[in-house]
């Protein structure tokens, strides 16, 4: 059994956890391009992504985050290892004037719900294609607004699929630029 073989079937094993083969990426990116990803799954919760992190670092087998797909162009070859789709990771909730908000949850609906509790601060993400998740990755903002403006801490996953609670300042959010771009870490 091949090693693909290997990892897609201990990932079938996890709760909550969709795996697929050959799935065409065209569906998954704003611009509409790209070949097949030849493993490609969708954590359904927290968990099941901490599970399969911690079976796809074990494998050393090639991976890739994608949250919406905004700004991304996949080759017309494809992906020859895991795609890690996580805009199902997508819940929001607003208690004390704090938002908490899963990875997958777009910028747009993001900005929405702080407007439906009268906070401030993400009026400048409501224009801007893409998730949390990648928001965070890169420090996005426009209109003189940054994440790293609004941003309390983030709670990570590491390798071994391991919580991490990381305060903002230890992210280093600069111009386009974090931490989470440097350490193994979701």
């Amino acid at each position: 059994m091949s090693n693909k073989n290997i990892i897609t079937e201990k990932l079938k094993y996890i709760n909550k956890l969709i795996v697929q083969s050959n799935v065409s990426m065209k569906k998954y990116t704003t611009f509409k391009v790209g070949g097949e990803a030849e493993v490609f799954i969708t954590p359904l919760t927290i968990d099941a992504l901490a599970k399969s992190l911690k079976i796809i670092y074990k494998s050393d087998y090639p991976f890739f985050v994608l949250g919406s797909g905004s700004n991304i162009i996949v080759s017309d070859n494809g992906y020859e290892g895991i795609v890690i789709y996580l805009e199902k990771l997508n819940k929001v909730t607003v208690k004390n004037n704090i938002i908490t908000a899963e990875t997958g949850l777009s910028l747009s609906k993001l900005a929405s719900k702080a407007k439906e509790a009268s906070l401030s601060g993400l009026e400048f993400s409501s224009g801007i294609p893409g998730s949390l998740g990648g928001a965070l990755f890169m420090n996005a903002g426009a209109y003189g607004g940054e994440m790293k403006d609004v941003v309390e801490s983030v709670l990570t996953l590491d390798h071994q699929g391991k919580y991490k609670k990381v305060n903002a300042k230890k992210l280093n959010l600069s111009y386009r630029d974090s931490l989470l771009q440097k350490e193994n870490i979701v």
